[in-house]
């Protein structure tokens, strides 16, 4: 087996192989055994680890080599490193390979390596059943239903399934808890860099069996992908400790995530396929009753010096709002400021604070620094200085 080693080393160094070992190591072990064996490409390194700290230091080495990650998921980060599919599995952490193989579907998969003595370990059956394309299925797997679509893909390559194992595979997801579009996303997908059924797929639907049926009678097995994308560790964080995203939608639709990180597009995106534990929140819960904005002691806008705000009379874009400019009031637009987005607000500590009440349908968009647009406000107090907002 010294040529499989040779394969790994090929692609991790060893100075790589030592820094995740020291946060308590990694096994790979699955489909890239399978091709080794069979001959064929190999396409997915499928990566497992003993705790949070090995897979966040091996996303550490992952950025740093500039690799791209192209699927994320509560189950599993997907990234293109040497042409190879590079897969961390963070569902769940291992302590040994014999517990990789325990959650394993079939046994021409259950071969492994250990980082942390350079081991190759194998199924009893592994070789054997590789070599007869026998398909033998382990009820005890985490996730049957993938167990299912899988067979397909499988007897395509070549391998057959014996009815009794089938049936063993049927057993198994009869026994599934399926309570809720979570529990069946879960099982649906969301591993090996496929989504199967999304959010925007799911919509507004009460969850229940009908509905679920309905569902996957829409629904392509061929599975979606999300976009590729360079990751930010703040995103991973979000991931690995199962944190739920909070998140408003806008009017016109778009996403705005609550929840503090860089990278709030690839949230959004994440969202939107329904990739990790998320909450809806209303504009206002975000970011309160009221907005501001800095003016002149006489109420004029620092922007546009002819335009002056009136206390309880509704506010709109003056003629200069709605030309076309690069400035602050450009484009048909009010510009304002959140509570905690004053102190970083244009004009800051000029003149007085303008507090304004809103509709929540009025808002046009809210920027990373609490900046926000809006198509009218209403005036209702002047307040002093900032210290009497804190």
């Amino acid at each position: 087996m010294q040529y499989i080693k040779d394969k790994l080393h090929e692609i991790f160094s060893q100075e790589f192989i030592n820094d995740i070992n020291k946060k308590g190591g990694f096994f790979i072990a699955g489909g890239f055994f399978t091709s080794l064996v069979t001959r064929k490409e190999i396409n997915d390194v499928d990566i497992f680890f003993t705790n949070k700290s090995s897979i966040s230091e091996f996303i550490k080495w992952m950025k740093d080599e500039e690799a791209w990650c192209s699927f994320i998921s509560e189950k599993s980060l997907n990234y293109c490193y040497k042409d190879y599919k590079i897969q961390l599995i963070h569902y769940d952490y291992y302590d040994n390979l014999s517990d990789v193989f325990q959650s394993f579907d079939f046994t021409i998969n259950c071969a492994g390596w250990d980082s942390r003595t350079d081991e190759i370990e194998m199924d009893a059956n592994f070789l054997v059943h590789n070599s007869q394309r026998y398909l033998h299925f382990n009820p005890k797997t985490k996730f049957p239903l993938i167990s299912a679509l899988r067979v397909q893909k499988m007897t395509q390559r070549g391998y057959y399934i014996p009815k009794n194992q089938f049936v063993k595979i049927m057993l198994a997801v009869s026994q599934l808890k399926l309570e809720s579009w979570e529990d069946f996303k879960g099982h649906c997908g969301s591993l090996y860099g496929l989504n199967y059924v999304t959010n925007e797929i799911i919509g507004d639907k009460e969850f229940n069996i009908e509905n679920a049926l309905e569902v996957i009678e829409n629904t392509s097995f061929d599975g979606s992908n999300v976009i590729e994308f360079r990751i930010d560790l703040r995103v991973v964080d979000f991931v690995l400790s199962g944190e739920e995203v909070t998140y408003v939608k806008l009017p016109d639709g778009k996403i705005k995530c609550v929840s503090e990180c860089e990278d709030e597009y690839i949230l959004a995106e994440m969202i939107k396929q329904g990739s990790l534990k998320s909450k809806q929140v209303t504009v206002k819960e975000y970011i309160g009753e009221y907005v501001y904005k800095w003016v002149t002691g006489s109420l004029r806008s620092h922007y546009d010096s002819s335009y002056v705000y009136e206390l309880d009379k509704e506010a709109v874009p003056s003629n200069i709002h709605n030309k076309s400019s690069w400035g602050w009031g450009g484009g048909g637009k009010l510009y304002f400021s959140t509570l905690e987005g004053l102190e970083g607000a244009t004009y800051y500590n000029k003149g007085v604070i303008l507090k304004c009440k809103y509709e929540e349908e009025d808002i046009i968009d809210i920027d990373s620094n609490s900046q926000l647009t809006l198509k009218k406000v209403i005036p209702v107090e002047v307040i002093e200085s900032l210290e009497y907002l804190k």
